[in-house]
């Protein structure tokens, strides 16, 4: 559909002339250049579309049955379904996931599947057809998956592998470990197989990384292609950098710090369950402490720890639990302005552009800045009222207010819909 929309575009353009490309009022000169050579090109509509259908039908739906499989988890522990989607609406809109689901990002895919993987395992839910095997692949299948995702999900993968191996070891002993071994390796292989295949029809090798390939850049004559030895540096970075730091972006995980002593008096979560959250997102931080390329979120804010999210979070309901009910709410709120401030705005750069720019923006204050100041925006409204072609048929204020009150009537009449009359509804706004 995309295809023959943009064939009629050049056909117009063609007919009509091409001339030159319309004004682009744009952030920076290399956004305005890159416009300039779509438009020329016939791929400025392409982007436009193809970036819709990824965010509205690709990373909107993934990360929607993600905050599902929180919910499930969280009310398993709880038992209070109430309460359990409070917790779930705070992991969607309340942390980084809200942010890095507006772009096409394998980062956040690998949470989700890191926590697919981890329920699987769990089994707080006592499916009666779970048997250790099953479980077991259905877990190795995630972890491949992981690693096909990134090379980030070789943690994810070996945690999960681990967790399953103490898990079952405790409750089945020691008997038929090896066994769930290779039934866990059976499943990752087919995930890794299709990564396998793809480096050798990409690259002819199908087990060099994607990253031996690549030209020299910045940071690549560190170590293995930029992989070094851990950095003390990169590990304050990735926890409270300005711009992209976990703690920085979303101070809510800072519970997360709390939770073996608050989980220590009260057990809301099993010991194994919060060593494996706790754990894996402390793997992941010395895994990206090796990683220069990480310093290249200056740009577009957090994403390397994204795989991180879902195992903080559920470490962070277990603070939460035992927290006053003001408190909650007081953290909450605060935690929901900052991710929907950063989802609608954005960018955390100040206008950087290289890493060797100076440092002009505020980080992750810019786009709170942004929103207090210049009220709710929505990033392809932006986008679109600073083109020539389109500024005077849309008023971003309007055009942004309105979309969200037709979104906040959908999810009523979605939610609600006994207690709705859709018919007085749609009466009322005829």
């Amino acid at each position: 559909m995309i295809d023959r929309v943009v064939e009629r575009v050049r056909r117009t353009r063609h007919e009509n002339g091409r001339g030159a490309p319309p004004h682009y009022d744009a952030p920076t000169e290399k956004d305005r250049r890159f416009y300039e050579e779509a438009w020329r090109r016939g791929f400025d509509v392409k982007f436009g579309l193809a970036s819709f259908v990824m965010q509205s039908f690709a990373m909107a739906v993934i990360s929607a049955l993600g905050v599902v499989v929180m919910y499930l988890l969280v009310v398993s522990v709880v038992e209070q379904p109430a309460a359990a989607l409070a917790m779930a609406l705070l992991y969607a809109f309340g942390t980084p996931v809200f942010l890095r689901t507006g772009f096409l990002n394998h980062n956040l895919m690998l949470a989700h599947v890191g926590l697919l993987g981890f329920a699987i395992l769990w089994n707080r839910w006592e499916w009666p057809s779970a048997s250790p095997a099953r479980r077991f692949f259905l877990a190795g299948v995630t972890g491949g998956t992981a690693v096909l995702l990134d090379y980030s999900g070789l943690v994810i993968l070996a945690a999960l592998w681990l967790y399953a191996i103490v898990k079952y070891s405790r409750e089945h002993g020691k008997p038929g470990v090896l066994g769930l071994t290779f039934i866990y390796a059976a499943g990752a292989l087919g995930p890794v197989a299709v990564l396998w295949f793809y480096q050798w029809r990409s690259f002819g090798h199908p087990f060099r990384p994607p990253q031996h390939w690549m030209p020299p850049v910045e940071y690549s004559d560190q170590g293995y292609q930029g992989v070094a030895w851990p950095q003390w540096s990169l590990a304050t970075s990735l926890a409270f950098d300005y711009r992209f730091g976990l703690f920085t972006t979303c101070p809510l995980f800072l519970l997360a710090v709390v939770a073996p002593f608050v989980n220590r008096r009260w057990r809301l979560l099993p010991r194994a369950e919060l060593v494996m959250c706790l754990g894996v997102s402390a793997a992941l931080f010395l895994f990206f402490s090796c990683v220069q390329y990480t310093r290249w979120q200056f740009n577009t804010g957090i994403r390397y720890l994204s795989p991180a999210f879902p195992f903080l979070f559920l470490a962070v309901v277990s603070v939460l639990r035992k927290l006053p009910p003001l408190s909650v709410r007081s953290i909450s709120v605060a935690s929901v302005a900052i991710a929907w401030c950063m989802a609608m705005v954005r960018d955390v750069s100040g206008g950087k552009v290289e890493l060797t720019d100076p440092d002009t923006g505020l980080g992750v204050l810019d786009p709170i800045r942004t929103v207090f100041t210049s009220g709710l925006q929505l990033p392809a409204i932006t986008t679109l009222s600073r083109m020539d072609a389109y500024r005077h048929l849309i008023d971003p204020n309007f055009a942004t207010l309105l979309l969200f009150v037709l979104a906040a009537v959908l999810v009523l009449v979605v939610w609600k819909p006994k207690a709705l009359n859709v018919g007085r509804l749609i009466w009322a706004f005829r």
